[in-house]
């Protein structure tokens, strides 16, 4: 990941089997465990999402709960639990990262 690969830091992904209720990352650097990195991707596909029956050329107006935070919240506690289950009493830092798939993001602001 590019903020670890300049720091000298070696990201080790889970296997498989251990993935379970683990973290995505253990994060090393000089052969030492100095962390856990967990990565969540939140979408919002559903804004897409169209009326089936909708004609060409009409128009209609719908309102819906933006499920944002909620989804956000979700996935924190995932990733609190997944790091529950390898760092509970927290002796390296537990890194969460947050990825957007929407372009542009910051030059909106």
């Amino acid at each position: 990941m590019l903020v670890f690969d300049p720091r000298g830091i070696v990201l080790h992904k889970f296997g498989r089997k251990e993935k379970r209720k683990n973290p995505d990352f253990t994060l090393y650097k000089d052969g030492n465990l100095i962390g856990y990195c967990e990565v969540k991707s939140p979408r919002d596909d559903w804004v897409f999402d169209f009326p089936e029956d909708l004609q060409p050329g009409e128009h209609r107006v719908e309102l819906r709960r933006d499920p944002a935070a909620v989804n956000l919240a979700d996935h924190v506690g995932k990733a609190a639990a997944q790091f529950d289950a390898v760092n509970p009493d927290r002796e390296v830092p537990n890194i969460l990262v947050l990825v957007s798939h929407e372009s542009g993001v910051l030059g909106r602001y």
